[in-house]
């Protein structure tokens, strides 16, 4: 019936006109109704059809695409095996960026590890040789302050720059300084980013001002080190 209406609709053909050869139950009234329907199809159909026109087969039943779909769920729900009460649900499996190549088991990831960094490189930063806080950076070193990106191609040149710094602090009366706050960012298991807030003192311990600075830092063979340090 479906494929009547479809090709009465396409030629132009009242569907009541059929109605004498389109009994349901009989074959050969529907083979009538098809011979009616050809005949139509002589003529020019109408310049709107954009569809082919469905192929009728008697002998096949019309099945709808959701009885399909639905007779395939109870098919497998068939032939799955019942859930066990007793076994624990198995746990979602891990995204592709979370699995570890050639099945090694993926390192944890280190948090104390940037943390620790960050704090011995301010300790150094306000000791008498700031100059240490070369040694806690891989190289090239970058760094963004007051809207420049600076680089270091060695310790050297690195070490040199932060003496300066701390020279010109001392002479605008920075003698110290305190961390108010860390807060690591893991990117991976060797990279992580370092949010700190902290604040630089007088000599009578009085905050002259809080700046906050990200560090990027990544794990090396030898520990973890900064590569970019940034703060407005």
């Amino acid at each position: 019936m479906r494929w009547l209406r479809a090709v009465a609709d396409l030629s132009q053909v009242p569907v009541a006109s059929l109605r004498a050869a389109t009994e349901p139950a009989a074959v050969e009234a529907l083979t009538r109704a098809r011979e009616v329907l050809l005949g139509a199809l002589a003529r020019e159909p109408r310049a709107a059809a954009t569809e082919p026109t469905p192929t009728y087969r008697p002998e096949v039943p019309t099945i709808l695409a959701r009885e399909v779909l639905k007779r395939r769920g109870r098919a497998r729900a068939r032939s799955a095996p019942p859930p066990d009460p007793d076994e624990e649900p198995a746990p979602p499996e891990k995204d592709a960026a979370e699995r570890a190549p050639h099945g090694r088991a993926a390192p944890p990831v280190d948090l104390r590890g940037p943390m620790d960094l960050i704090r011995r490189y301010f300790e150094d930063f306000h000791s008498p040789l700031p100059g240490a806080c070369a040694t806690h950076f891989v190289y090239p070193a970058c760094a963004w302050q007051a809207g420049r990106w600076h680089g270091h191609s060695d310790a050297a040149a690195l070490a040199a720059s932060y003496e300066s710094l701390r020279a010109d602090l001392a002479a605008r009366g920075v003698a110290g300084g305190r961390i108010l706050m860390l807060r690591v960012e893991p990117i991976g298991a060797s990279v992580a980013i370092v949010h700190a807030l902290m604040t630089r003192e007088s000599t009578a311990a009085r905050v002259l001002e809080e700046l906050e600075v990200v560090y990027t830092t990544v794990r090396t063979p030898t520990g973890w080190r900064i590569a970019v340090v940034a703060r407005s």
